[in-house]
């Protein structure tokens, strides 16, 4: 018995691995094809954010940070972008993130209006982060610069999150 239990708990473990590989794919596709389509004075939300976010408030912390790790990895190689500044990001986002998770609390976290502050704030923390990085240090408004993607981006991004989580949940209220 203890060995079914254990090759049944290896292959859901497998599952969920080729199932966040296949969402993290399609996601990272999505946002570097079309993601120009729905941008606004170069302003594009960040969906990629949102799985990380999503991954972490699931399954934890462990496996938030490694997901988000590889998430980065991927989609930095994908969009031509400095290898590992998404890495990083995203990770650090992770962390952050993962303070918030509760075995087996998910879905009373995503029911309550808690995961909009979560959601607000891992997207402000990873955007400052990471255009304070990215930023051209040679422009001449620097701060402007940064402030107009660090308020858009973070306002654009969680305007996407209230949407994807009002369409994914909103059987649950």
């Amino acid at each position: 018995m203890k060995v079914e239990s254990s090759s049944s708990t290896r292959k859901n473990v497998y599952l969920k691995i080729i199932y966040y590989a296949i969402v993290t794919l399609l996601i990272c596709v999505l946002q570097l094809s079309f993601s120009f389509l729905i941008s606004i004075d170069g302003i594009t939300p960040d969906l990629v954010i949102l799985l990380v976010i999503w991954i972490t408030l699931y399954d934890g912390k462990i496996v938030g940070l490694t997901s988000a790790f590889f998430i980065g990895l991927l989609y930095d190689y994908l969009s031509m972008n400095v290898l590992g500044i998404n890495a990083l990001t995203k990770t650090l986002v992770a962390y952050f993130t993962g303070f918030f998770f509760k075995e087996n609390e998910f879905w009373n976290i995503i029911k309550n209006n808690k995961i909009f502050i979560i959601i607000f704030f891992a997207i402000f923390f990873h955007n400052a982060i990471y255009y304070l990085l990215m930023m051209n240090l040679t422009e001449a408004s620097l701060w402007s610069m940064y402030f107009k993607y660090l308020i858009g981006c973070t306002a654009y991004t969680f305007a996407f999150s209230l949407l994807a989580f009002f369409f994914r949940i909103r059987k649950f209220w």
